[in-house]
């Protein structure tokens, strides 16, 4: 991954690569490609509050094996996502992050059984961050956020869904 910085304006892109394997024979059932693209601008309000706006897209290559033994690319899909969030300093050191992003999915030949079709999906999520900046390298989060997804396909599944997660954790960061 990488990412490039042009005043208020910050560009990234990256690739991802996963492989799944069956832990009994050691035989591979997904393997995906995922190229990202990706743009936001900072928007500066004072010196204590920025408002963050950025896209996102990217596309996975899939394969899975199917029960004839050839390769499926049924989930081979594309997403465009839009975010915007706040970063508030409440006190020095301590910063808000409430956020909300938008993404839409299209698979183009998805198929849970019989007969392959298009599927698109629709996911909103809202959340938030709190965290506590120790010094430059050393920081402490919680955060909590709301998903929900909406599917139009009607196939042999429902696709749709509604989660909620929270936690915390400690970070170090060290660059060179």
């Amino acid at each position: 991954n990488g990412r490039y910085q042009l005043g208020l304006w910050q560009f990234f892109g990256g690739f991802d690569f996963t492989r799944l394997l069956n832990q009994n024979r050691y035989e591979e059932e997904y393997r995906e490609y995922v190229p990202t693209l990706g743009i936001q601008r900072f928007f500066p309000v004072n010196d204590n509050l920025m408002i963050i706006i950025g896209g996102q897209l990217n596309y996975h290559f899939t394969e899975a094996p199917t029960n004839s033994g050839v390769s499926s690319h049924v989930n081979d899909r594309y997403d465009c996502a839009a975010n915007i969030s706040l970063s508030y300093e409440i006190i020095p050191k301590l910063i808000v992050q409430p956020f909300y992003r938008f993404q839409y999915t299209h698979y183009p030949r998805f198929s849970d059984g019989p007969p392959a079709s298009s599927r698109v999906d629709f996911v909103h999520t809202v959340g938030a961050s709190l965290a506590y900046y120790f010094n430059k390298n050393v920081a402490a989060r919680i955060f909590a956020s709301y998903e929900r997804k909406d599917s139009n396909y009607s196939g042999t599944f429902d696709y749709d869904y509604h989660k909620l997660d929270a936690g915390g954790g400690l970070s170090f960061d060290f660059r060179f």
